[in-house]
């Protein structure tokens, strides 16, 4: 079995890269809760992103559909330009 590389997704912020508080990905509100976006395999590589997202946020997604599908396409895009994956 591969190893998975995890991959933590967040807004730039005044917080150092690796420490586990960071910017909610989606209203820049300081944050050190993480959710499972995706499993990508790439390369015979797994990836494994997380978005770090608010609680207010993420109960805002969940109710609402189609704020889910548009923060899906914002993550996707974020993804690609940053990873190629």
């Amino acid at each position: 079995m591969s190893e998975v590389k995890i991959i933590d997704i967040f807004k730039k912020s005044h917080l150092p890269k690796d420490g586990w508080l960071q910017s909610c990905f989606n209203c820049y509100i300081i944050t050190s809760k993480t959710y499972y976006y995706r499993m990508v395999l790439f390369n015979k590589k797994k990836y494994k992103f997380s978005i770090f997202c608010c609680p207010q946020c993420k109960n805002k997604l969940y109710k609402d559909n189609l704020k889910e599908h548009k923060f899906s396409k914002v993550c996707d895009k974020y993804i690609f330009f940053h990873y190629g994956l």
